[in-house]
């Protein structure tokens, strides 16, 4: 009987180990994929950004070269 319940402490000690190192896994899992999803953002601002800017230079410009009748 006391065999048992050391082999069974003893598991259930390696089973909170392994929970343990799984948790700080997916917790860098979390922090790569945030940290993927901000420069995403950052990449999407910037290419909207350079596409607005080119969108209204091209309208400035039609405007500017406009004939009046």
């Amino acid at each position: 009987m006391e065999r048992t319940k050391h082999f069974s402490d003893s598991r259930r000690g390696r089973s909170r180990r392994g929970f343990a190192s799984n948790q700080s896994a997916v917790q860098q899992s979390q922090e790569t994929v945030n940290s993927h999803f901000e420069i995403s953002v950052e990449v999407f601002r910037s290419v909207a950004r350079i596409m607005l800017g080119n969108l209204m230079t091209e309208e400035l410009e039609i405007v500017a070269f406009k004939i009046p009748e």
